[in-house]
């Protein structure tokens, strides 16, 4: 039903799993009394921005699926430098950012296209910045010409649960509306021009399944390199030159895994050494022409996704 729908997505929940979970009254359990109020009644207006400048123009805060302190060791792993400069894209009311910056992180920038709910944040956390601008076309944010050629205006772009509105009007999650795929192409395609060519990392927080979300965050072009000298395989992304891979967690007291999501333009500092030189090796060839299938050569695979 509608009300089961997006009592899901409010509680953090993955609308993908209704047939199999009903709420009951966990939803009235869960949520106290002042959220209630802001469950939309259908799950797509979670993809509307009259939706949220409704819902922030009085709402203090929402933390969605999960809080720092569940992600904080995997931040830590793929973001160690605490000069790092980070943009939280649809940063809503959370206390995230707050709490990002309380540990060390300060170069930190905040978008979301929520006039309303920049200005309560501005006005909260002035230590930070703070941006009105969709996440989807971040292709507009200005930039000098060295970080649009290399730079990049930030090291680091985080999403907790921000892509996960857009799939509220995904429909059949086997044959995704081609406008869901559309909007999700130009975010990522976005992200990526705003990264450091060569150190640049999405995270990205999220209860999709791998099997869902890896389609999205590889693109329509994807291939599979493998290291002739560790024999470790690694998924690539041609359509937004970046390495995908992922982790789980589990928030205590929850029921469910979510997922930890990582996109990055160079290896992520958290993985092993052995494979670092080869695979950079590798991703230098990637675009390479004469790429062949002798022994040895890191192509596997090219795959192309009919859009």
């Amino acid at each position: 039903s509608s009300s089961s729908s997006s009592s899901i997505m409010d509680l953090g929940l993955d609308p993908r799993i209704r047939k199999t979970y009903s709420p009951g009254s966990t939803t009235s359990t869960s949520l106290p009394a002042s959220k209630k109020s802001y469950i939309a009644e259908h799950n797509r207006e979670y993809n509307r921005q009259e939706y949220w400048e409704k819902r922030f123009a009085d709402e203090e805060e929402y933390d969605w699926l999960a809080e720092y302190e569940h992600v904080r060791h995997l931040i830590h792993k793929y973001l160690p430098d605490r000069k790092a400069r980070v943009l939280i894209v649809g940063c809503g009311n959370s206390r995230f950012s707050a709490q990002l910056y309380a540990d060390g992180y300060r170069e930190l920038t905040n978008l979301d296209y929520s006039a309303a709910v920049i200005e309560r944040m501005r006005a909260r956390h002035p230590e930070m910045r703070w941006i009105v601008s969709d996440m989807t076309r971040l292709d507009l944010l200005p930039r000098t010409p060295e970080q649009a050629s290399h730079l990049g205006l930030f090291d680091a772009v985080i999403d907790k649960a921000a892509m996960d509105a857009l799939m509220t009007e995904e429909g059949d999650v086997w044959d995704p509306r081609a406008e869901v795929r559309d909007q999700v192409d130009r975010m990522c395609s976005g992200i990526s021009g705003v990264l450091h060519a060569e150190h640049g990392l999405f995270l990205q927080i999220s209860f999709a399944q791998t099997h869902f979300r890896s389609r999205y965050l590889l693109g329509a072009k994807h291939r599979q390199l493998v290291d002739p000298e560790s024999g470790l395989t690694r998924q690539f992304s041609d359509s937004y030159s970046w390495y995908y891979s992922h982790e789980t967690f589990q928030p205590e007291g929850g029921c469910f895994h979510k997922f930890f999501y990582v996109c990055a333009r160079g290896l992520p500092s958290g993985e092993e050494r052995i494979s670092e030189e080869s695979f950079a090796r590798g991703a230098a060839r990637v675009h390479s022409e004469s790429e062949s299938d002798e022994e040895g050569s890191w192509l596997l695979d090219i795959q192309t996704d009919e859009q």
